[in-house]
């Protein structure tokens, strides 16, 4: 999955308010941007852009919130398989329309 995925996924889920717990929104006066932008840089990230992609790959973080994207986004996918409207979908017989005679469901 591609860094440009993960971080629209984590924008969703901070924008539906469902990405911190609510200990974590209660820590937020605690916050210290410049440990932050540190912590960031040292995993490769900086303003916002990868600058050290190999130091990015290393990281623990990284690869958690990778696999936890990727699982997420599998189980999206797999929700809204279930949730199409296609796939419980009968085609229509073009000559019979919607009734079914030869299967006993038509006048």
């Amino acid at each position: 999955m591609s860094w440009a995925k993960v971080q629209r996924r984590i924008a969703q889920l901070i924008q539906s308010d469902n990405f911190y717990t609510e200990q974590e929104q209660d820590n937020f006066d605690n916050i210290d941007p410049i440990a932050i932008r540190e912590a960031l840089a040292e995993r490769g990230i900086v303003g916002g852009r990868i600058v050290d992609a190999e130091a990015n790959r290393n990281s623990p973080f990284v690869r958690q919130v990778m696999a936890d994207v990727e699982q997420i986004a599998a189980q999206e996918a797999q929700a809204a398989h279930m949730d199409s409207p296609d796939r419980f979908s009968i085609r229509l017989h073009p000559q019979r329309g919607r009734h079914y005679r030869h299967l006993g469901l038509g006048p």
